[in-house]
C-alpha cells in the first residue's frame, strides 16, 4: 500500500513539474506576434560571463531603454532603473527588435536585473 502511494506521489510531482517546465510569457509579449524561433530564442540568452541562461520568455520584458554616458537605464512600469554593467549581454543578437530586460520581481517592484539586451541597431 505504501509503495503504491509513493508511486502516485511521484506521478503527481512529475505532472506538476512538466507543466511548470514550459515557460510562457505573462502577457508582456502580447501584440508582438513572436515567431516560434523568437519564443525559443529567449531560452538561449546567457548571463554575461556565465553559462547560465538569463531565464525564459516569462522573465523577459520589453522595456524603454536609454543610454546615459556608458550606462543603460530601463523604464519598467514608470520607474527608471540603472542596468548593472555585469547584466548587459554583448554576445547575442536581439531578434525581437526592442530592448529586453530579464527582471527579478517582487510584485511589480524590480529587485534586480538579471540580464539586459538592447535593441539591435540597424
Amino acid at each position: 500500500m505504501a509503495k503504491s502511494a509513493s508511486i502516485i506521489i511521484v506521478q503527481v510531482l512529475l505532472v506538476f513539474f512538466a507543466q511548470g517546465a514550459h515557460a510562457t510569457d505573462n502577457g508582456q509579449w502580447k501584440g508582438y506576434h513572436l515567431t516560434p524561433y523568437q519564443q525559443n530564442w529567449f531560452s538561449t540568452v546567457r548571463v554575461p560571463q556565465s553559462d547560465v541562461i538569463c531565464c525564459t520568455i516569462a522573465d523577459g520584458f520589453p522595456v524603454v531603454a536609454e543610454s546615459h554616458g556608458d550606462h543603460f537605464w530601463i523604464n519598467y512600469k514608470g520607474h527608471w532603473y540603472e542596468v548593472p554593467d555585469a547584466a548587459v549581454v554583448h554576445n547575442s543578437v536581439n531578434p525581437i527588435g526592442v530592448p529586453i530586460a530579464w527582471l527579478k520581481l517582487v510584485g511589480d517592484y524590480v529587485t534586480g536585473i538579471r540580464c539586459f539586451l538592447p535593441a539591435d541597431e540597424t
